[in-house]
């Protein structure tokens, strides 16, 4: 018989994200088309309203910027960037 040696399972931090196209318009004029990630049971417009005061966006180029959320003045999915998995991709974890 095993006993139990004080060995306490802790609850997994790892969260799968599914990446979602945007085009933003920031508040200076720039507009910047990339990727953000979101939980598999959260929407754009969830992350976009959590405390965080930035988010990271992943560029054409690969580079990851990060964004001030309050500069954004206007955040739009194009309608192929529905969020669904592209054929190919998959949920990544994230730790």
């Amino acid at each position: 018989m095993i006993e139990n040696l004080g060995v306490q399972r802790r609850k997994s931090k790892i969260r799968f994200k599914v990446n979602v196209t945007v085009d933003l318009v920031l508040d200076d004029g720039t507009r910047l088309v990339g990727k953000v990630y979101v939980r598999t049971d959260e929407r754009v417009l969830d992350m976009m309203n959590a405390p965080s005061p930035f988010f990271p966006l992943r560029l054409a180029n690969q580079d990851i910027v990060l964004v001030r959320k309050a500069s954004v003045t206007m955040c739009r999915i194009p309608e192929d960037g529905d969020g669904a998995l592209e054929l190919g991709d998959q949920a990544a974890p994230v730790n």
